[in-house]
């Protein structure tokens, strides 16, 4: 299935899909939400994104028996990306495509599919398959174990990664540590999942389009004193980025200087105007929990990490 949101004013609306009444698709016989939903954005990815799609179905038909769904936002690709997503969907009735109309950014892109995922849980990984699908049960681990974002880890002797994007991956991060208060080793890293009504509370307050989303994130949620693990996963690097390394390096060290007072802007309103219906998980609301309550784990991935 593919449904189209015209975002050419810049605005956020992901959940056209229902308001045009369109049906989300699910598996047969199945009545109730997918235990898990996959958010992949995607631009210009016609090469690298179909064997990662394939390596998803494959895992999820075997180990989930189809109760998943899978959901990539188009983020307004000139290549023949949507094209390949709309053959894919026709015989692949888990997958949803969303399509921008043009480029927003990555961040727009991860929001626009976690706001219309269904999953009890709601993972987003990167379209390149830098990371192996099954990685994602090192994640719901934390997340059965009582953490309510579970971030995934590069700085483990189990991700593959060249020397320069190794530095300045650790710099950037130290910097965001020290400047936000997001005590996370690797904010950046691609593979995140977390519960998915707080993912929905996360991504209505998320305004940042680029690729300092995960930072904006995983500081309000520190501010709202969401639980946080984080895991060491395997991860390779793949050819092909569409990040370039001086360039947006430069953008994203400038845009973490105000980046303490939009966590704090936008975790204050929330705390002040937001009433959280969707998070029923036995625990303090979040105006009677501690601001920055968080508890961080580290694990390595270590030998076996890919089972």
């Amino acid at each position: 299935m593919q449904l189209f949101l015209n975002d050419d004013q810049g605005r956020f609306e992901p959940r056209l899909a229902e308001s045009r009444g369109a049906e989300r698709p699910v598996a047969a016989n199945r009545h109730r939400a997918p235990r898990l939903s996959v958010v992949i954005p995607a631009f210009n990815e016609a090469t690298r994104l179909p064997p990662f799609l394939n390596e998803i179905r494959d895992y999820f038909t075997h180990d989930f028996d189809g109760d998943y769904e899978v959901i990539v936002v188009d983020d307004g690709s000139i290549d023949n990306s949507r094209a390949l997503l709309h053959e894919l969907a026709e015989a692949w009735p888990q997958l949803l495509v969303i399509s921008h109309t043009q480029n927003r950014g990555k961040g727009c892109a991860v929001r626009t599919g976690v706001l219309a995922a269904g999953g009890d849980l709601v993972l987003f990984a990167d379209a390149d398959g830098a990371t192996p699908i099954a990685q994602e049960a090192r994640l719901r681990a934390m997340i059965e174990q009582g953490a309510e974002l579970a971030v995934g880890s590069r700085t483990t002797s189990a991700a593959a990664r060249t020397a320069g994007r190794s530095v300045t991956g650790r710099v950037f991060a130290w910097l965001a540590r020290r400047l936000t208060g997001v005590d996370v080793q690797d904010p950046q890293c691609g593979f995140k999942m977390f519960r998915r009504s707080i993912g929905h509370v996360l991504f209505e307050l998320c305004d940042e389009s680029g690729y300092l989303f995960d930072l904006l994130i995983l500081g309000c949620a520190r501010q709202l004193g969401f639980r946080i693990a984080e895991t060491g996963i395997e991860w390779h690097e793949q050819p092909g980025s569409k990040v370039r390394l001086v360039r947006d390096s430069v953008r994203m060290l400038h845009g973490l200087w105000p980046m303490r007072r939009r966590i704090a802007r936008l975790a204050g309103a929330q705390r002040q105007w937001y009433e959280l219906p969707l998070v029923q998980r036995g625990s303090p609301s979040i105006s009677e929990r501690p601001v920055g309550q968080i508890a961080v784990v580290v694990e390595s991935a270590g030998p076996g990490a890919g089972s």
